[in-house]
């Protein structure tokens, strides 16, 4: 009798290790904005599914000829910035992916109250989530465009004296937003260092290899910044309230992480627009053929969530290192 107990004794053992080991991995997926993911076989997303998950929404905006076809005044047609549209693109539809009281996805779908949003400023529908999402990152896209054709790494405004060397006021990255957006419109300001937190943490979740793709465009008056290190060298304003690590740590973010940059604009230009001279001169206008991708991304998001969600939010691929070259460009408008 006492033989028979020993043998179910291995038994017993392996189904107690298998199980407190497959809790412990399901709970790997619980944690990223409050979105319960799939487990696929007790393992994370592997490199594999994740890229499936980019290159499929991509794919998207690969096949749309009429917008890469486009040609922005004094910019260029989109093929030479194309790395920009299909950033956007994914970008959309990881924001798309958050859950539904995930503080960054809100801010993107409740803009501020009259033209600060600047969906509202346009007159673009934001009647349903559908429209709201694509509007919103086709506008976006649309001012990419004047501000620095993809151009990611993008520094300051060399024009703009007062803001050279001061790492709040600098503009930075895709949109060319500054800091000091955070610091004095706290509409969307949840939602925007939700975004910035999130990307400091993980910035295999950059899409940098995918934004990267194309030269950028024939943009005019565009300049050099002799010393980009300089930023690291100012001091903040401190009636701001801010401190020279966090706008130092926003201006190498910005400018390494373009999908980090995407996801703060979104959420930017629906609650400060008046940061934004494209937008607030008029413009930046959206094109008809780049929102119809931007409509299908969320489509296929909506219809494929369990496949496609996870690979998006939970990427472990490592992203491409900026261009050195490319590193010290600054778009002057």
């Amino acid at each position: 009798m006492v033989f028979k107990y020993i043998s179910l004794f291995p038994i017993v053992l392996f189904f107690l290790v298998d199980t407190a080991v497959a809790d412990t991995t399901s709970s790997r997926w619980q944690n990223f904005n409050g979105y319960s993911r799939m487990p696929r076989s007790g393992t994370a997303t592997s490199s594999s599914s994740s890229q499936q998950a980019v290159e499929a929404i991509a794919g998207i905006a690969r096949s749309n000829e009429g917008c890469l076809n486009h040609n922005f005044p004094q910019r260029g047609r989109v093929q030479q910035f194309r790395g920009a549209f299909f950033g956007l693109a994914v970008s959309m539809a990881r924001s798309v992916c958050r859950n539904d009281d995930d503080v960054a996805r809100q801010a993107m779908l409740n803009g501020a109250n009259g033209n600060s949003d600047a969906l509202n400023y346009y007159n673009l529908d934001t009647s349903n989530e559908r429209s709201a999402f694509a509007n919103t990152y086709s506008l976006l896209f649309s001012h990419i465009a004047r501000e620095s054709t993809g151009r990611f790494w993008s520094g300051v405004d060399v024009t703009a004296a007062s803001s050279m060397n001061n790492a709040e006021q600098a503009e930075a990255g895709l949109c060319q937003a500054s800091y000091n957006i955070n610091m004095y419109f706290p509409s969307g300001r949840e939602g925007r260092e939700a975004i910035l937190a999130q990307y400091r943490e993980n910035q295999n979740l950059c899409l940098t290899n995918l934004f990267s793709e194309g030269e950028g465009g024939s943009v005019q008056g565009q300049m050099n910044v002799p010393d980009l290190t300089r930023l690291t060298h100012v001091s903040s304003s401190s009636q701001a309230g801010g401190s020279e690590s966090d706008s130092v740590a926003y201006q190498n973010l910005m400018r390494t992480c373009p999908a980090a940059a995407a996801e703060f604009c979104a959420i930017s230009i629906r609650h400060v627009r008046r940061h934004f001279g494209p937008l607030t001169r008029r413009e930046a206008q959206p094109v008809a053929s780049c929102t119809q991708t931007f409509s299908q991304v969320y489509d296929y998001v909506a219809t494929h969530r369990e496949s496609v969600c996870p690979g998006l939010l939970d990427s472990p691929s490592v992203p491409a290192p900026v261009p050195v070259r490319n590193r010290n460009e600054s778009i002057a408008l």
